[in-house]
């Protein structure tokens, strides 16, 4: 055999066997796992923290939402981060309720973590939801977070609402690392999260958080709360249930999309997590093993094996990324799938070069990594 066929066969019997072996199995072991067991969490014993800073034009659907609810927790507690708009008006006159308190951050402190430190030791629950302010949800949401387990940390859905082939082909890679997280959590354990809908047991996160170095870095809540509780070794769980999820508007620009894409790849440089580096490096090898065995399959194919070798290629990708996207509701972007993956490693060594010259930008603030 030439070289050039033992490569390419050694390429496809690799992709097929992460893909399948690690993506297909780990979903399908990971809803194999959902069967509840033990108590269940009471919304009497919920507080909902909401950080904010300026979101005037982008908070209305999560009050909209908050308002159409079924049922309701036992408080929300908004923090202002020091806004210099007039969203606290905006909540004001929307909600004048006891069960709604506005906590403004001390001068001394900023950023989203101080933010929701701070609401949760005000809070008096034994269980803390975090939403970003810009998020929406279901009116029966809050009706299945009551049916959930009583776990240290419970990993809930956040859906990207995409309004356009453009905005759905850029935020291809969200879904795929969210397929990525949902497997590895089948397999072993989570390698991500997110702050914008994150359930967690008050006392454990003061626990963790109390003597870490968790406030050093000002971006991050989400990926540096889960490493801790994964090291001090506390009860996970993932979510799938759609009814649980939340939605929230992606980047609107492309400069938006790379300043937020340099901050997440800053996170992950920083947690350094052993599992999450391992599957960068396979997803890298994968990505770098398909151009070198398209490019000798241009150099010494027909037409007609290059196609078969093509189909063959995304046919697996798109056989085993099809649970994730079809029990997140994502059916129309999986469809995109095959165009994505073929620009993908171009994506991620460009947002990876600019990470390591340029400081990303947070809520007009420079983001310590």
């Amino acid at each position: 055999m030439t070289f050039y066929l033992f490569f390419i066969s050694i390429f496809i019997l690799s992709q097929a066997g992460f893909m399948v072996g690690w993506i297909f199995l780990g979903h399908m072991k990971l809803k194999r796992n959902k069967s509840v067991q033990g108590p269940i969490i009471s919304l009497s014993q919920l507080t909902v923290v909401i950080p904010f800073r300026n979101e005037i034009k982008r908070i209305l659907p999560l009050l909209q939402s908050i308002e159409n609810s079924n049922v309701q927790p036992a408080k929300y507690i908004f923090v202002n981060d020091h806004s210099t708009d007039e969203t606290e008006k905006r909540i004001i006159e929307k909600f004048k309720t006891e069960c709604f308190e506005i906590l403004n951050l001390d001068d001394s402190k900023q950023g989203k973590k101080q933010a929701i430190s701070f609401g949760v030791q005000h809070a008096q629950t034994e269980f803390v939801l975090t939403l970003d302010a810009d998020v929406w949800f279901d009116s029966v949401y809050f009706d299945h977070i009551s049916k959930l387990q009583q776990v240290d940390l419970q990993i809930l859905p956040v859906r990207i609402k995409t309004s356009n082939f453009i905005s759905e082909f850029f935020h291809q890679d969200v879904e795929l690392a969210n397929s990525v997280n949902e497997s590895s959590s089948g397999w072993i354990r989570p390698v991500l999260c997110s702050g914008a809908n994150l359930l967690f047991r008050r006392d454990s996160f003061l626990e963790e958080t109390k003597n870490s170095n968790y406030f050093e870095k000002s971006s991050g809540d989400d990926i540096y709360l889960l490493q801790l509780f994964q090291l001090a070794g506390k009860s996970i769980q993932i979510q799938l249930d759609q009814h649980v999820a939340v939605q929230t508007t992606g980047a609107q620009s492309i400069q938006e999309y790379i300043a937020q894409r340099t901050r997440w790849i800053g996170k992950s440089r920083h947690v350094a997590d052993a599992l999450t580096n391992r599957l960068l490096i396979i997803q890298f090898l994968l990505s770098i093993g398909f151009w070198i065995a398209l490019t000798f399959a241009i150099q010494h194919f027909s037409l007609i094996e290059l196609m078969v070798f093509l189909i063959v290629k995304l046919t697996i990708d798109s056989i085993c990324l099809w649970p994730h996207y079809s029990s997140n509701q994502r059916v129309k972007m999986w469809f995109i799938v095959p165009v994505f993956v073929f620009i993908l490693p171009f994506i991620n060594l460009f947002l990876l070069i600019y990470s390591l010259i340029k400081t990303p930008r947070w809520k007009d603030r420079l983001v310590v990594q």
